[in-house]
């Protein structure tokens, strides 16, 4: 969607962002990737975001003070791969993440590039 507008709430994807909405680096984990987070549950890679990159993604929440109260932080998640990896075999693996929460955005304000410029 590059050079177009984007409408709020609406993932790269196309998808419409809610719980278990997630935002990464599409050449780690592509859209589809699933991913399992201790404290917040199963979310999907749906969005980009140009500041994300490598072991990073933001997870989805419905408030700011939801995403604050997340923070940042890095844990240990369950990673299933939506198409197979590059040993030719689809499954899943544990890897570790810096994860960050990012709010939904109020329905008159613009979209940041990134999610990761919430309430900054």
């Amino acid at each position: 969607m590059k050079g177009k507008p984007k409408k709020v709430g609406v993932t790269a994807s196309g998808a419409v962002a809610a719980k278990g909405t997630i935002a990464a680096d599409p050449a780690v984990y592509p859209f589809g990737t699933r991913i399992g987070i201790p404290g917040y549950g199963l979310g999907i890679v749906q969005d980009i975001g140009g500041s994300i990159k490598g072991a990073h993604i933001d997870i989805w929440f419905p408030s700011h003070e939801e995403a604050s109260a997340w923070g940042a932080r890095k844990l240990k998640v369950k990673v299933e791969n939506s198409k197979e990896n590059s040993k030719g075999s689809s499954g899943s693996r544990r890897s570790e993440l810096s994860i960050r929460g990012f709010p939904r955005p109020a329905p008159s304000s613009k979209i940041p590039q990134s999610p990761r410029s919430y309430g900054r």
